[in-house]
């Protein structure tokens, strides 16, 4: 079956992946298309389609997109109540489940982050390559996936005041990037690159990742940043 899309039935919210593409409608509908290797299109199949298919499993379970983004092979939305969702390949904790598996259909991503706290709403989500960051209602951002080059900024304090980044391996689940909290320097947007991100707060815009080339606009401290 042939889906087609007018643009006066579609708001401008769309996001291009590595090999795919994934579009909202102003009814809050997805529709993707491309390469749905692992199951990026969210539609539970795995081949190339040229056309517009729709994201059943949201539709019937009555979710409505308000946001998305999509990665090297996965894709992330939010709902308009807050909720975020991850489909494709989860190879390097890219899609925030908990596992390394792929989801061939949209599955619910756990935003609780502490024990015992209630669920907090997202607002906005940036994939990257192989990592996603998720940005709070209260101005906190959260990573997961791949952690190459210090791109998910999970640093820990240490002493004299400094952080450094003592997790060596790829993370599941969302774990909090470090000095952007809700209290201390509140994020209003976020944006992944393939091994970068760029976070602008009410303190200014900070980068972290990989500094090789100066995309962290660093002026010559090409160094990769892990906080």
């Amino acid at each position: 079956e042939i889906y087609t899309l007018s643009l006066h039935d579609a708001l401008p919210i769309f996001a291009s992946g590595g090999r795919h593409i994934a579009l909202c409608t102003e009814d809050g509908e997805v529709y993707a298309w491309g390469r749905g290797a692992a199951g990026c299109l969210g539609v539970a199949a795995t081949g190339c389609t040229g056309h517009p298919m729709p994201m059943r499993a949201l539709a019937l379970g009555k979710v409505k997109i308000t946001a998305l983004s999509c990665g090297a092979e996965h894709t992330c939305l939010i709902s308009d109540a807050g909720a975020l969702y991850s489909c494709g390949a989860g190879k390097r904790g890219q899609l925030g489940l908990g596992h390394t598996d792929n989801s061939v259909l949209p599955q619910r991503v756990d935003t609780r982050l502490r024990a015992g706290s209630a669920t907090r709403c997202a607002v906005a989500v940036s994939c990257g390559g192989y990592h996603t960051a998720v940005l709070l209602r209260d101005g906190s951002l959260f990573t997961c996936g791949a952690h190459d080059n210090g791109v998910l900024g999970h640093a820990h304090a240490g002493g004299g005041g400094e952080w450094t980044d003592t997790r060596l391996t790829d993370c599941t689940t969302l774990g909090q990037v470090a000095m952007l909290s809700a209290n201390t320097a509140p994020v209003s947007a976020v944006s992944a690159g393939g091994l970068h991100n760029l976070a602008l707060t009410s303190k200014g815009l900070y980068g972290w990742g990989a500094g090789s080339w100066g995309r962290l606009g660093m002026g010559g401290d090409n160094k990769d940043k892990s906080v």
